[in-house]
């Protein structure tokens, strides 16, 4: 796919300028089950699909390609000349050739060209992106954060950003409730790289002697226009010594990593703040990365889904199930890559708190279109004027 087709576009001023609008719904072909984040872009737009598949698409010029996508889909381009919704229906990529044979040593092999080109050429290039994150309390939402980044991004992750525009707001309650509010959520987007030199306090596959720690396999390969994708998962030894993912990686036959998907279920994995560290169980910290965008030779981290769940002991007889989400995703390309001082802290809240509120440039740059629960969840906020609102302690 061209790069101009890969990278997303955005009007960002107070007014939107669309003549037409394209909505609808991206299912598998088979299944007929929703496809998450998958990409719609023209030469002008672009967009994701959200969690339940849906999408909506505002086009300046009729009659424009858009081309629907998502790894190990086939890709489709249709034309539209009306406002329409409409149902996409994408196809697996092909199984490919039974014969071709990877024994075990060859799979590490390809994890270790792979962590070889992420080391060898990790050079930035320049993104502006869009960040959206909730907690749940159970069944009650807690807190919203929408956040463009100006960011530098290489094939190893994010190295630097910067707040362009943010908003947040919170229960008025949520200190009176005991509600948990994960305000430095965005430090798992920000701060895990793809690829680690040395075990942490957990280890991930993409990493020096990671046939030390993990066990591979490969489960199928596809192929792609004229590349090969190798589905490899991959689970920490029984022994390992560190909190480590069990998942799925996709890489295709140049080393470039098309996809990262992992979860930790781990005891010794705590990564909460100290003043609820002890009161919390059950965690379960899952990602899932999608480098959709080729610059170069080098792919890039597109598309950043987090979560992470636990339990919470509020106090001796109550538990609350605590559940933050998040989505990262690349809005534009600035092919100039222009310096910039990395001034936002670790906790992006004191920046936001320091800037005013700009509503109709919320309204006009939606980005992702809002399942219905966060559409009432955001109007549960705009109703107690929160993001107009600081929160107290940052």
């Amino acid at each position: 796919m061209k790069l101009a087709f890969l990278l997303f576009t955005i009007v960002m001023s107070q007014t939107a300028f669309s003549q037409l609008k394209v909505t609808g719904r991206i299912v598998d072909s088979e299944s007929q089950l929703p496809i998450q984040f998958a990409h719609i872009v023209t030469s002008e737009a672009g967009t994701v699909s959200n969690e339940d598949g849906e999408f909506q698409l505002n086009m300046k010029q009729k009659d424009s390609p858009v081309v629907f996508s998502h790894i190990g889909y086939e890709k489709i381009t249709i034309l539209f000349n009306r406002e329409i919704d409409t149902l996409i229906q994408l196809k697996a990529s092909p199984v490919y050739l039974e014969e071709v044979i990877v024994n075990g040593s060859d799979v590490v092999s390809i994890i270790q060209n792979t962590v070889t080109k992420i080391i060898d050429s990790s050079f930035d290039e320049n993104f502006n992106c869009f960040y959206r994150q909730t907690t749940r309390n159970d069944n009650v939402y807690s807190e919203l954060l929408e956040v463009f980044y100006k960011t530098d991004i290489s094939s190893n992750g994010i190295s630097k950003w910067r707040i362009n525009q943010g908003r947040y707001a919170v229960r008025t309650d949520f200190e009176k409730e005991g509600y948990i509010v994960n305000r430095n959520f965005s430090i798992f987007t920000k701060r895990l790289p793809l690829s680690l030199k040395d075990p942490r306090s957990y280890i991930v596959p993409l990493m020096p002697n990671a046939e030390d720690y993990y066990d591979f396999k490969l489960n199928e390969i596809r192929k792609s226009s004229d590349t090969l994708l190798y589905y490899i998962s991959f689970a920490p030894k029984r022994d390992c010594p560190y909190s480590g993912f069990k998942g799925t990686i996709i890489i295709d036959d140049e080393y470039n990593i098309h996809r990262f998907s992992g979860v930790i279920k781990d005891s010794r994995f705590n990564p909460l703040d100290d003043r609820i560290k002890d009161k919390v169980s059950n965690i379960v910290f899952q990602i899932d990365v999608l480098c959709d965008i080729k610059i170069k030779e080098n792919r890039f981290p597109s598309t950043i889904q987090n979560q992470l769940s636990y339990d919470y002991q509020v106090d001796k007889r109550k538990v609350r199930k605590v559940k933050s989400q998040s989505i990262f995703t690349i809005v534009s390309h600035n092919k100039i890559l222009s310096n910039f001082e990395d001034t936002t802290p670790e906790n992006d809240f004191k920046s936001i708190n320091e800037t005013s509120y700009n509503e109709a440039f919320w309204e006009a740059n939606e980005i992702i279109k809002r399942t219905p629960v966060e559409r009432e969840l955001l109007r549960q906020f705009k109703s107690i004027n929160g993001f107009t609102k600081t929160f107290g302690k940052k």
